[in-house]
Parts: structure tokens; sequence; C-alpha cells
């Protein structure tokens, strides 16, 4: 299903049949990552998901099989999904450079964004689920690697935070010595 919105309420949606890849881009500007994350993720079969309003989102299927679910809204209001592809994009408003500039594209690539026909909501694209499984698996395993690295990195300053702290202990052990030895040698 091609990239669109809900203008006016959450989405409920249920995998049917089949699995595929959803990506939910964080509807605002938002910069405190606890509060709106993008996310994409794998759905099968029984798999449920909530997509708040304003967020675009795209649902795609393995080449191998269909992605077949069912969509609730949560608003009893007319809730016309709004597309970003076809001649009734909402991007037909904004200047072509500008959104090739703001997506990091080509003019070309608006163009045939812009282009498709007024009613597509199903777009034909092959391999589409697995480049998002593939980018999904490389962003968990660069998560992973930093994690591991912070970790090591707060090891290596533990360390030399308790080496730092035995070298104190033992400068002050030998001025203690030393001062002892003097007291000594003053009696």
């Amino acid at each position: 299903m091609g990239p669109h919105w809900n203008p006016k309420a959450t989405e409920l949606v249920v995998g049917v049949d089949g699995g595929g890849m959803v990506r939910v881009v964080c509807g605002s500007s938002n910069e405190d990552e606890t509060e709106c994350q993008n996310m994409r993720f794998k759905v099968k079969e029984g798999d449920a998901f909530l997509v708040p309003r304003f967020h675009p989102m795209a649902q795609m299927s393995f080449n191998d099989g269909p992605f077949v679910f069912l969509g609730f809204s949560t608003s009893a209001k007319k809730n016309h999904p709004q597309f970003l592809a076809g001649n009734g994009s909402v991007l037909h408003i904004l200047d072509k450079r500008i959104l090739a500039t703001s997506f990091g594209v080509s003019n070309r690539t608006i163009d045939q964004l812009l282009r498709s026909p007024e009613d597509s909501i199903i777009f034909g694209c092959s391999s589409c689920a697995e480049e998002e499984e593939k980018i999904m698996k490389d962003e968990e395993e660069n998560r992973k690697r930093e994690e591991e690295e912070k970790e090591k990195k707060k090891e290596e300053e533990e360390e030399k935070r308790k080496r730092e702290e035995e070298e104190e202990r033992k400068r002050e052990e030998e001025e203690d010595e030393k001062k002892r030895r003097r007291e000594e040698e003053e009696e």
C-alpha cells in the first residue's frame, strides 16, 4: 500500500494472511526520541499494530507471498487517507525541486512519484519488503555494535578510574609511610 497518513484517526491494523514489512515515519518534528520514533517492523498473520494519526506509513508484501491486512479507524468522521503518491498526492502543492532536495532524491524520482495514476493505492514494488527487512536488520546490528562499544568504553573508564584510585591510594600510603619515618627519625 502506498505511503499515506490518516489526518483524523489512529489506525488499528491486523494481519489477516501472509506477511510483510511496515514502515511508519514519525509525524512530528519533535526532537525528543522518547516521544516519537521512525519504525520498521515485520508483520505476519495475526499480528496487530497501531499507527497514530499524522504518521505516514506504507505496508509492503514479500516477493514470496501476499500481505493481506485489515485496518480499522478510531474515528467515525470522514477520514480519507492522504496519499503521498499519484495525481491526488498532497505533495502536488509543493515545489518539486524543494521536495527532491528535502527527500534527497532527484527531480525525476519526484516526477515518477507524483505521476502515478490518481487511484493508485497499491503499487508494484518487487523486493520492497525484502529491502526494508535488510535495512531493519542492518540498523539492529549497528545499534547492537554501538551498545557494545558504549559498554566497552564504560568498562575501560571504570578500569581507568579503579587504577587511578589505586594509584592515589598507593601515593597516600607512601606519603603516610614517609611521614611516619620522618616522625620516627625526629624522635
